[in-house]
């Protein structure tokens, strides 16, 4: 099982596209706690794409917390393992991506503001912290979610379990009783 800590919504649809070789950035609350394990994002078109996550810088991104190299991403939504990164609950981070391909990252119009971008051209790697880098705002978000997994813990039983089936009214019924403690292994 896999839970949502930041960025879009899996419904979110892409409304128009960017150029490639740009770093494009959008500024995101984080609205559940967790371990950031995953980079989820929406591609309009093909292409190799680069990503990273930064704290907050407020009016731009601040310190690389985790990023990921050249991945190849097909049309749609892509899932990229990324280094466990703990994110913090309504705590604000930037997510960044990089696409090799002109207009494969889809961005929607209707975000809360922290959009931009710059023109490193898609061979540079994500500068660390972001410092004086050149910043222009626009109005938009990419389609993108950072996720983390959670592994559901196996069950211990200890003690009698019994099971019995009788016929009632000419249908079988079935119970289970267990005497005895239930356990995280």
């Amino acid at each position: 099982m896999s839970y949502k800590l930041i960025g879009v919504d899996a419904t979110t649809d892409i409304g128009a596209t960017l150029s490639g070789g740009y770093l494009i950035c959008t500024r995101f609350q984080c609205t559940t706690a967790g371990n950031m394990v995953q980079f989820r994002i929406k591609i309009a078109t093909d292409s190799n794409v680069k990503f990273a996550i930064y704290s907050d810088g407020t009016t731009k991104p601040d310190a690389l917390l985790a990023s990921v190299g050249s991945t190849a991403c097909t049309t749609g939504w892509n899932t990229i393992t990324i280094t466990s990164t703990a994110l913090t609950l309504n705590t604000y981070y930037w997510l960044l991506v990089i696409s090799e391909t002109t207009q494969a990252i889809g961005y929607n119009g209707g975000g809360t503001g922290g959009y931009g971008y710059l023109d490193p051209g898609y061979a540079a790697s994500f500068p660390d912290p972001y410092g004086s880098t050149q910043y222009v705002e626009y109005g938009g978000i990419i389609v993108a979610a950072g996720w983390d997994t959670v592994i559901t813990p196996i069950k211990k039983i200890t003690g009698v379990v019994t099971a019995s089936v009788k016929k009632v009214g000419g249908v079988a019924v079935a119970s289970i009783k267990k005497v005895g403690t239930v356990s995280n292994e």
